[in-house]
């Protein structure tokens, strides 16, 4: 269905892809965060439709035009508060340059994964359409990592114009 909708498959930093013979593009296939990761993605069982999940990612859903402007938090620094994407009344994404960071939790379409977590995306449209990629992410005084516990602290975007983040 996101295909007939424009949208192309997600992907992660990856050299090579994790679908070849399907979409042989760096990084193809890569966020299991992401419904357009199809098969490599962190899915859970229901009774009526067989494996299900997860959702679009924010990058996505701001590509497809599907982002709506109340629930971007955007051009703050310091101590900030994301609320999962499944809160329907407050923002759920940080929008910091071309960076998307939002937490996905546990529970509706992402029931299939095992913890909370921050993932940081961008929009890239190298080697075909728009699409979201996920990235990885140094935190302060760790290794970067595609994944942050809720609460980590982390720094977004280039030497020059840093903002630290909660």
């Amino acid at each position: 269905l996101g295909h007939c909708l424009g949208l192309d498959h997600s992907f992660d930093e990856y050299s090579s892809s994790h679908g070849p013979g399907a979409d042989d593009r760096p990084g193809a296939y890569g966020d299991r965060f992401d419904i357009m990761s199809w098969a490599l993605v962190n899915s859970f069982p229901t009774v009526r439709f067989g494996q299900a999940g997860p959702t679009l990612n924010t990058a996505m859903r701001d590509i497809a035009g599907w982002l709506k402007p109340e629930r971007i938090i955007s051009g703050r620094t310091g101590l900030l508060k994301i609320n999962d994407i499944y809160n329907p009344s407050q923002p759920y994404v940080l929008k910091q340059d071309e960076f998307y960071i939002e937490l996905r939790g546990t529970r509706a379409w992402d029931q299939g994964s095992l913890r909370p977590s921050l993932q940081v995306r961008i929009v890239d449209d190298l080697g075909g359409p728009r699409h979201s990629k996920r990235v990885s992410v140094k935190t302060i005084g760790g290794l970067p990592q595609y994944e942050l516990g809720v609460g980590s602290s982390f720094v977004v975007g280039t030497p020059d114009r840093r903002s630290r983040q909660r």
